[in-house]
Order: C-alpha cells, then structure tokens, then sequence
C-alpha cells in the first residue's frame, strides 16, 4: 500500500489489482494520524503528516488495518515525528516522554478486505485513544552557564535585584576566611562585577547578611553595625546608583535582641523582613516584620509560636513573601498556610489561606509561567518535600520530579522553570503552552552550587546563586 498525500488517496499493491481508497471528503486537516493496527488492533505502526507536506509513499500489505486520525492542532502539539515519518506509540505507558493522545476531530478506518475507508464513530473510538500515548516534542537543551568574575572571598550571595541594564548583587560576609559583606554592580550583558565603595562593610566577625531593596534610583541596603552589648544592630544606608553617593543612612528603631534578618521584599512602596531571633538553649524563633517608613522603625507581624518552631526546626527556610499592593500581600506562615496580609487590619492576616495545598509548611516557593500558570514547592514540617501546579482557575495538582527540589527558590523563564534542589544541584522543568492540561514534566538536572536566589535578565536568561556567591552566573536558555 502507498500514501500518495495525506488528504487524498491510498493505493492497494500487494499481490491485488490497483485499487485507489480515498479518505473520506471534508475539510483538509492540519495533521494527520496513520495507525497500522496488527490483526488484535494492537499498534504495528504510526505515521504522520500535515497537510501542507509534499506527498509520501509508504509500503504496506494489502491486508493492513488501518486507523487515520485528523487534527486541526499542528503536529508538534500532537506527537514528535521521527526523520521517516515515524511516531512512537504506547499503551498504557505513561512516561516523561510521552504524553496521552488527543481526540482527533475525525476518523477513518480501512479494514481489511476492503477497498473504501469509512467514517468512525468518535464516541466509540474515544475509549482506545484515551489509552494511547505518543512520543512528544523533545526538551529543549539544558542552558549554558557563564560564571562571572569580580566577587572577593567566599561569602554567599544574599540578596540581587535588577537596575536598568545592571544586577545589584549583595555578598553576605565570610567569617570564615575574614572576608566582610559587599554589594556589586554587575553589566546584564556583561561578566565583571565591580563593587559599590559605599557599600562593603568593616565588619568580618557578624553573621548578619547584607539585604537590599530599590526605590527608584536609590538602593536601600540594610547591613549590620558593630554589636552594642552583644545586639545586632542594623543600619539602613541608602545610596544613589547614579552617582554613587550616600543619600541617607540610619539605625530603625523597633530591632529586637538577636534578630537576624534573612530576607527584604519590596514592592509598592511597602517593605518586609523575615527573619529569626536567636536566644540561649532555645530554637531560633522566627518572626516577619514590616518596616514603617514614616517612623523609620521594624514592626514585628507575626512571630512563630514554641509549637511551630520546634515543628520546622530542621526545615525551616525560603517561605513566600509577596507585595502586590499598597501595604497588602501574600506570606508563608511557619508550620501553616500561605495567607493575605494587610498592614491596616488588626493581626495583619485578613482572610483564610489564599494557597491551598498539603500544608502546613515549613518552607515554600513558587513562580508563575506567562500563560498564569503557577508552580508551588514546599517542605512539610516532617521533612516531605512536594511540588503542585495549576492553570489558571484551575485546581492545585501534585506532579513528580526526579531531583528532589528543596523549595528553596523557583525562578522561570518563559515556560522553563530553575528549581533550587538538594546540595549541588538543580532541576529543569518545562511545561507545554500546546499541552496546558498536562503538568510540568522535568528536562534536565544541572550542577549549581546551592542556588538560592535568581532573577530573569532577558526572555531566554536568568542570573543564578547562592552559596559562595563568585560561584553566581547566567544560565543561557534555548530559545522555543
């Protein structure tokens, strides 16, 4: 049997007189599907063209069985075709390669012994195709890495934000090796980070690390000053990034003994701290905290109970801080939900938990594709560690992955995801905008030295880091 077009007609050759078996007339297709079913209807082989395609020829015996299925979705949204024309098919085989076949919009058959295709019924052909699964498009390649250069010593990065065509990237201190905490100005096109002079500190023997947030031109780096009576004291140092001069600097009232700050979010003219207050035969007890601009003064809103600390000891970490309005947000609670907060309602919690999911949480993160779709990860207080996905509107699903993600941070570009994993490495997933029912599936597994922290610098780059921040790079996406 040969294919002479995908839309047009079917010769019969083998050992029987020419006979031509058209599909049925209708609407050009965009794809098509050929099924050569064995004499059980069981899979021999797959085919499959487009409409636009020059014609193929195929031989086949004149007792094949044969399934034709049309879709206006173009190929690649349907199955991966190999160089002869091939597709790979299962059943009941699920796999990261493979992804389940999609109803067509029309379906023919020629059975053997016949000499004319005839239409199929959808409904009754539904239950075969929901069991099929065919090889889709292969992973994008993993990304490229472009270490920089120009960060002294061995301290961790702590903090990076994006500035017109620069990355203001802070270096937390290396007590270590004697090394005190600095922030740097990095080209997004280039490679040397050179430091900012106002901003590196005297200071080698703290572990506080510096934090920073922008208001405009000004960089507002929070950092610690040497101990009084054996307190942290932090100052707040505001610097022009187009001169370089110190606009403003200050010490905020309402720092409580021991705090150490973790992390700042800005947004919206609002800023929030997290961190933990550290005390003598005692776990670190962690608190979030918001800072009053008009008073100058940290303002403490929640702080976790002896309960909750003790219940995410050993796995407390990165938990979700988000400002999407004036004074209003998104904040993961220790060992509970992630909740809406208001600065001006009383408790500063104003509703149920906004993020369902199988909390409650030790440490959490997520990131958004540009079709609305989220990605969640997260660390249960007895060390699980999980990952869920949803469209938009739609309900939060599980979905596996093979490097363990430690919800430590998520960062995506395009429709790729960084997901921050165990030690050493990370995750890369990748989700289908052709495919939105599907979940995300993971691609690659990369060597990243504890990445922590990453922000987008382009469509197709982000900037990554996290412990020994000279380590820090760009990773270089393919395109789609």
């Amino acid at each position: 049997m040969r294919f002479r077009d995908p839309i047009a007609a079917l010769l019969l050759t083998a050992c029987a007189p020419q006979i031509d078996a058209a599909l049925p007339e209708g609407e050009p297709a965009k794809t098509y599907l050929y099924f050569d079913l064995n004499g059980d209807d069981s899979i021999a082989a797959v085919h499959a063209y487009t409409s636009d395609e020059a014609a193929r020829v195929l031989e086949l015996e004149a007792t094949t069985h044969l399934l034709v299925l049309e879709y206006d979705q173009p190929l690649d949204t349907i199955a991966f075709r190999g160089a002869d024309a091939t597709v790979r098919a299962s059943v009941d085989q699920p796999s990261n390669d493979a992804w389940p076949l999609l109803m067509p919009r029309r379906a023919s058959e020629l059975v053997p012994g016949s000499t004319a295709f005839v239409a199929r019924d959808l409904e009754s052909l539904r239950p075969w195709v929901a069991r099929i699964f065919v090889e889709r498009p292969p992973c994008l390649p993993a990304p490229l890495y472009r270490r920089i250069e120009g960060i002294a010593g061995g301290g961790d990065l702590s903090f990076v934000l994006r500035w017109r065509d620069e990355l203001i990237v802070g270096v937390a201190p290396d007590m270590d090796r004697h090394d005190p905490a600095a922030v740097y100005r990095l080209p997004v096109d280039g490679r040397m980070a050179t430091p900012i002079p106002p901003l590196k500190s005297a200071m080698v023997n703290s572990p506080a690390v510096p934090l920073g947030y922008l208001d405009g031109d000004t960089l507002w780096v929070q950092w610690a000053m040497p101990a009084v009576q054996g307190a942290t004291v932090y100052e707040l140092v505001g610097v022009d990034l187009e001169t370089g001069a110190v606009r403003d600097r200050y010490v905020p009232d309402g720092l409580l003994p021991g705090l150490l700050f973790e992390t700042l979010a800005h947004g919206f003219g609002t800023v929030i701290g997290r961190g933990r207050v550290y005390s003598e035969n005692a776990e670190p007890q962690p608190l979030v905290l918001h800072l009053d601009l008009a008073k100058r003064a940290w303002v403490v809103m929640l702080t976790a109970t002896s309960t909750d600390t003790d219940a995410c000891a050993r796995n407390y970490g990165q938990m979700i801080t988000e400002i999407d309005a004036p004074e209003q947000g998104l904040i993961g609670v220790v060992n509970g939900p992630i909740s809406r907060f208001d600065l001006n309602v009383p408790g500063f919690i104003v509703d149920a938990p906004t993020l369902s999911g199988p909390g409650p949480y030790c440490r959490n993160a997520r990131t958004f594709l540009p079709d609305g779709t989220e990605i969640l990860a997260f660390v249960r207080p007895n060390g699980g560690l999980g990952q869920l996905w949803r469209s938009p509107g739609g309900a939060w699903e599980p979905f596996d992955v093979s490097t363990e993600i430690n919800a430590h941070m998520l960062a995506s570009i395009g429709h790729q995801v960084l997901a921050g994993g165990l030690v050493n490495l990370a995750a890369i997933l990748e989700r289908s905008p052709a495919r939105p029912e599907l979940p995300p599936r993971q691609c690659h597994e990369i060597s990243l030295s504890k990445v922590r922290l990453a922000i987008a610098v382009d469509e197709h780059t982000l900037f990554a880091g996290g412990s020994n921040a000279s380590n820090s790079g760009f990773l270089d996406f393919a395109p789609p």
